[in-house]
């Protein structure tokens, strides 16, 4: 079911094979993954031509770490996964604090039309802190 959804591309990072001269190929849950890393990670409207691919999740770079930030990345990351990532089905959010500035996003989903679920980590650092 997976594979149906995402199919498979070059990896990410880009990374060229020297033996073929091709680039790295990615399938299946390692592809699911990086697309929704990419997809976290840029920030809306900072691609030309696809000013709505992104997410809002660089609007919390200077935001104190709280329960309104858990709040604003959980509705910031359903906002851009429910439209660039439909076939992702979120299941539940597990953020853990580490440092002031560093939070491990851990998202567990299912694929459209699977009950297998699946995780996601994502490290998420900003330029401010707090309890």
């Amino acid at each position: 079911m997976l594979e149906q959804k995402v199919g498979k591309g070059a990896g990410y990072p880009v990374i060229f094979d020297p033996l073929t001269g091709g680039v790295r190929v990615a399938e299946s849950v390692e592809k699911a993954n990086q697309d929704l890393h990419v997809i976290l990670v840029t920030p809306l409207g900072s691609i030309l031509g696809m000013p709505d691919f992104g997410s809002k999740l660089y609007l919390l770079w200077f935001e104190p770490i709280d329960d309104v930030f858990f709040d604003r990345a959980e509705t910031y990351i359903v906002e851009a996964l429910g439209r660039w990532a439909p076939w992702c089905i979120i299941r539940k959010f597990q953020f853990d604090h580490y440092r002031q500035n560093h939070v491990k996003i851990t998202m567990f989903y299912t694929v459209e039309n699977s009950s297998v679920e699946r995780s996601f980590e994502f490290d998420f650092f900003t330029g401010a802190g707090g309890e």
